[in-house]
């Protein structure tokens, strides 16, 4: 609010706009009109708030962001944060336990304040990388210092939130500094070997031996399968506007669903979500905004 009443005073538009911006306008758009076709439309309207949230935040982070200096400010403090929660949940941290019901089940996931393990892990995955910049490239030492604590307690919250997906997305984005974290990580799981053939039947570490080979198997917590048939199932019924925003879990749960003894809460697929939610015309924009992303980022880093 601060940020745009400081620039209706200097006579400026109250937000700030960017090109790449008009892709997640326009899926807003279609999911106004796939908002008909909503099986729930209470659910479709937290979906509609929650992207109109988004698009906002964005906005407000480019009228923030005067230049480099600024930017650089406000990365800081989103890494600050993250650290906190990362830490927060460290001390919270409880004992693995690899239980069946029904499906192998992992307890003692980390996850600190949020509602599921993949939460934090997706937070840290975002932050890891801006940490490992600051701690690459800052300006002083003790920037440097500082960030490389954060990376480190980072690392360690999305290591024991065994959340696979952002392990992943970690190592795709840390490709520039890629040279040096092996520097650092080929010893970390040399000592982890090492304790895994000192300790070999203690659990915590087969817990983590067990996830880390599941990087090429389907998760074991759901029947991935049967939720990729739903997903197709729904687009094949409604292909242009799906069964409406947010209303996958809803679909899903109907008599007839391919998915309905898996409480399936998303197609665990984004394009396939958005196409069974609000029809392909929503998933092609969902994939021309991460184009539009890729671009600008590739313009950025050229430019620094």
């Amino acid at each position: 609010l601060m940020i745009i009443m400081r620039r209706l005073a200097l006579g400026q538009t109250p937000l700030a706009w960017s090109p790449v911006l008009f892709w997640p306008v326009a899926l807003m758009a279609w999911m106004l009109v796939s908002l008909l076709s909503a099986i729930d439309e209470t659910l479709a309207i937290k979906q509609l708030i929650a992207i109109a949230g988004g698009i906002t935040f964005a906005s407000v982070i480019l009228a923030a962001c005067r230049g480099m200096r600024d930017l650089r400010v406000l990365l800081g403090g989103f890494a600050v944060s993250a650290t906190v929660l990362a830490a927060t949940a460290l001390l919270d941290r409880q004992e693995f336990q690899s239980t069946y019901e029904g499906s192998q089940v992992i307890k003692g996931r980390l996850q600190g304040a949020f509602e599921h393990p993949n939460q934090l892990g997706a937070l840290c995955a975002m932050a890891g990388p801006i940490a490992a910049a600051f701690a690459l490239g800052g300006r002083t030492k003790r920037v440097r210092v500082v960030a490389t604590v954060m990376l480190v307690l980072i690392v360690a919250a999305l290591a024991l939130s065994l959340a696979r997906g952002a392990w992943l997305f970690m190592v795709l984005t840390l490709r520039e500094a890629r040279e040096k974290l092996l520097l650092f990580g080929l010893p970390t799981v040399l000592v982890f070997v090492a304790i895994w053939n000192f300790f070999p039947q203690n659990e915590q570490v087969a817990v983590v031996t067990e996830r880390a080979e599941a990087f090429t198997t389907l998760s074991p917590y759901d029947d991935r399968e049967s939720i990729w048939r739903e997903a197709r199932r729904e687009i094949n019924e409604d292909p242009w506007t799906g069964q409406g925003p947010g209303n996958f879990i809803v679909a899903s749960a109907r008599a007839g669903s391919e998915a309905s003894t898996v409480s399936a809460y998303h197609a665990h697929n984004i394009f396939l979500n958005w196409a069974a939610e609000s029809g392909l015309p929503a998933a092609l924009l969902v994939l021309l905004f991460g184009a539009a992303l890729a671009g600008a980022g590739s313009v950025a880093s050229a430019g620094t």
